[in-house]
This record gives structure tokens, C-alpha cells and sequence, in this order.
């Protein structure tokens, strides 16, 4: 299946629409964290805030709409009567809305069933994975361990956060260590099969399918005939083999009576997973453990061309004073190399690299975090490409939690994310007398 949606179009251009809609909807939540959005349960009331976007109570919507009141401005109508995890999901949809470029042109409601075009399902469901993302935000889960791909999961996480089972699904699809692909379904008007909206793997997958893809006519989707339902069994899929099958029916579509069913798939043979995560060590992140290439890296700010008083650049100054010289030649040179997002690199010894990312906006006390999760994700981009190259580990401290205020439980899913999901071994170290910083973030006015 190709996708049609114009405005799905509008907003992915070259880019795979589901993949898009993440990375737009990350950035939002990124900048929401970095400004004092806490939770969970997150309040959609204060990002909608955050984002200039009015919120209005009435009872003329089903569940929500988003209305044009200006260039760039919208507001967000929602039914206060409405169950309340009903309404925090709907306003969390609405304001996906507000991310396609073309928003604007009309007014999108969410719960009417006179939707417009045959292909409007396409908008719903990245509207639907955005939602997802603000609902159970990166970070959301790190006090939870052990976390199973199963239905049963999605249920106990939807509970716990006040979170869509969809939420869940996808945040668990993140996380989790064991094989599975996380996939989104619905029921087809034409065939009365179901067909795959989006599929995204685990770390550990190494398959997918594509949007369109039709599932078996048997399959324990096909069970799920209401919200809430779920259903599990060993099945054939084609191209997959046999696989086995989770499911829960959750709200449809506009204009569709069948519940969309979401689930996760799993080799019916499971091996036992060897999970590379991050490991955790006490000591000095100076002296990195190990042998072979070794990738030091720092968060410093984007203002300074030397390394203060405090803080492990400090540190790393004390042991290694030519770093602190090279890399002040360097930006100094370059000013670009000072840019949110970029990284600097510098030989320490034979096999050590210092690698300063540049995820700090400004220094000095400041009344918000001044981390940048934007940049410290394309900045561990570049370390990703750069461990690959020499086939190096990385090592760090806490990054983004000392002077730059940052939460760790967020940063180090992006290192995940980024870097443990694509094989590299990473050590954070922490000192012995040291305690560990999980701080949730302050509530504080959006700042750019």
C-alpha cells in the first residue's frame, strides 16, 4: 500500500510518514520536558498551553475537534463529559493535528463519522502514533524493568499511567528486550479482513511488515469484535511463519463500527535474549574501563569556548589539559562547531577519544534546564556513526543532568534508542559517593 492522504503527504515528503510523525511529535515533547512538562500521568491541558494552543470546553463535539482562529493558531474544543482518559487522549490527538502543515484548511474532529475521504484513516493513525508519544513520553517508563511484549502489559501499563492501550503498546515496543513487532490493525469495508496500518519492531526484531499488509483470514484479530477484547493464539503468517499472536480491540476509526486491533507478534520459538543495554558502573568515568577504542563523551554548552569550574568537563580539563586547548582552537575556528547538535572530537590517549556534544543551551544559574533533548539526540547521532567507524564503546557520566538540569530516565532511552539498539556498548559511570539523578523535571513556562 502507498500512502494517498494529502496531508499525510504534506508532512512526510520523502520521509516514511510513520517515522515522521514520531520524530515531529518527539520534538514537541522534547522542548515540553526541556521547559518543565512532568508527569506521568502528563497533562495535555499544559502542553496544549505550552504550544499556544486554546482549549474549550463544550458539549457540541463528540470528543474533540481542532479549529483555525488564526495563522498558526488553533483551538482545541473537547467534551468535558466525556470519560477522562477518554478526553486526555482525544486533546493529545487534536493537538497531533496541529502538526501536519496543512491543519489550517480545515477543521478536524475527532469521534464524527462523516469523515471526508476514503483515505482519512491514514491521518488518524499518525495522529493516533503522535498521541502515543505524548501520552507516555521517552523517559515515561525507566523506573519499570522487565517489561514482557504481551497484551497483558499494555493493559497493566494503560492502568498504572492513565495512557491509551496504544500508548502503551508503543512505549513497551521501545523498551522492551524480547523479539516482537508491535503492530496497529483495522477492519477493511471491501474484504472484511484486516489490514496493517503500522508495524514497528523491538530492538531485538529483525522483520516488519508494510502498511497495507493483510493479515490471515483466521487470524486472533479477527476475535477482537469490541473495545477491549483481547485475544491470543498460535498462527501462520505468511512471510513471517509461525508466529504467536496478541491482541486488544480498541476505539475505531471514524465512520468504522469494527474497533481497530493492535497487539504484538512474537517467533513462537523464542530464544533467550542477550539485552545490550547500558551499563552501570561506580567509579571515575575518567579512567574507562575496558580495552580497545573507547568513546569518552561530554555534554558541554553552546556559549563557552573553555570549560568552567564545575562539571565533568572540568574533570576531564584536570587529567587532560591539551583537550581543553584543542577544543578551544576548534570552535574557535569554526564557530558552527558550537551549534546545538553538533560534537567535537578529541584524541585523549591511544585508544580514548573525548567526544563533546554540544547539548547545552548557554550557562550559568538558569530557572529552567538549560539540556537540550532535540540536540543531544542528533549530537549521539554522530557518536553512533563515529563508534561504528572505529568499533568503540562508549563511555560517560550522567550527561545532561549536572549543570545542564536534564532528566536522566529521558536521556538515557535516547541512548538507547540511538545507541544500545544499534549494538554499541555503552558504560555510565557513576561516583561512589555519588547518588543517582532521576529528578522529574519542574514546571516552568515554555522557553525556547
Amino acid at each position: 500500500m502507498s500512502w494517498t492522504n494529502p496531508s499525510v503527504l504534506a508532512l512526510s515528503r520523502d520521509r516514511d510518514p510513520v517515522e515522521a510523525i514520531t520524530s515531529e511529535a518527539r520534538n514537541v515533547v522534547f522542548r515540553a520536558l526541556e521547559s518543565g512538562w512532568q508527569g506521568p500521568p502528563f497533562d495535555p491541558f499544559k502542553l496544549a498551553e505550552l504550544l499556544g494552543i486554546q482549549t474549550h470546553p463544550t458539549s457540541e463535539v463528540l470528543d474533540a475537534r481542532t479549529v483555525p482562529i488564526g495563522p498558526n493558531r488553533y483551538r482545541v474544543d473537547f467534551n468535558p463529559d466525556r470519560p477522562h482518559r477518554r478526553t486526555r487522549y482525544s486533546i493529545f490527538h487534536e493537538i497531533a493535528h496541529t502538526l501536519f502543515p496543512d491543519c489550517a484548511q480545515m477543521i478536524r474532529t475527532r469521534g464524527a463519522h462523516n469523515a471526508s475521504r476514503r483515505d482519512d484513516w491514514q491521518l488518524e493513525t499518525l495522529c493516533n502514533v503522535a498521541a502515543a508519544e505524548f501520552l507516555l513520553p521517552i523517559g515515561s517508563l525507566a523506573q519499570v524493568n522487565n517489561l514482557c511484549a504481551s497484551v497483558d502489559t499494555v493493559l497493566e501499563l494503560r492502568e498504572r499511567y492513565e495512557a491509551s492501550a496504544e500508548a502503551a503498546l508503543l512505549r513497551l515496543c521501545r523498551v522492551t528486550a524480547e523479539p516482537a513487532l508491535a503492530f496497529s490493525s483495522h477492519r477493511d469495508h471491501a474484504t472484511d479482513r484486516y489490514v496493517i496500518d503500522y508495524a514497528t519492531p523491538t530492538a531485538k526484531a529483525h522483520w516488519n511488515l508494510p502498511a497495507g499488509w493483510v493479515l490471515p483470514s483466521r487470524t486472533a484479530a479477527a476475535q477482537c469484535t469490541a473495545i477491549g477484547y483481547t485475544a491470543k493464539q498460535t498462527e501462520q503468517w505468511p512471510s513471517l511463519g509461525e508466529v504467536r499472536a496478541e491482541c486488544i480491540g480498541i476505539a475505531p476509526f471514524p465512520r468504522d463500527i469494527y474497533p481497530r486491533v493492535i497487539g504484538f507478534l512474537r517467533h513462537v520459538h523464542l530464544q533467550p535474549v542477550n539485552e545490550l543495554s547500558v551499563t552501570y558502573l561506580r567509579g571515575d568515568a575518567t579512567s574507562t574501563r575496558g580495552t580497545g577504542a573507547r568513546l569518552l563523551v561530554q555534554v558541554v554548552n553552546d556559549g563557552a569556548f573553555t570549560w568552567g569550574g564545575g562539571g565533568f568537563a572540568a574533570a576531564v580539563k584536570r587529567r587532560w589539559p591539551p583537550a581543553q586547548k584543542a577544543f578551544t582552537e576548534r570552535v574557535t575556528a569554526d564557530r558552527s562547531a558550537l551549534r546545538l547538535g553538533s560534537v567535537v572530537t578529541c584524541a585523549l590517549e591511544p585508544n580514548v577519544t573525548l567526544v563533546s556534544v554540544v547539548a547545552q543551551r548557554g550557562y550559568g544559574p538558569s530557572p529552567h534546564p538549560r539540556v537540550r533533548y532535540g540536540a543531544l539526540r542528533e549530537a549521539l547521532l554522530r557518536v553512533l556513526e563515529i563508534a561504528k567507524e572505529r568499533n568503540a564503546s562508549v563511555h560517560m557520566p550522567r550527561i545532561g543532568t549536572g549543570l545542564a538540569g536534564g532528566s536522566w530516565p529521558v536521556i538515557e532511552e535516547i541512548i538507547r534508542e540511538i545507541l544500545t539498539r544499534a549494538g554499541i556498548k555503552v558504560f555510565v559511570y557513576d561516583l561512589p559517593q555519588g547518588k543517582e539523578k532521576t529528578k522529574a523535571q519542574r514546571d516552568l513556562a515554555f522557553t525556547a
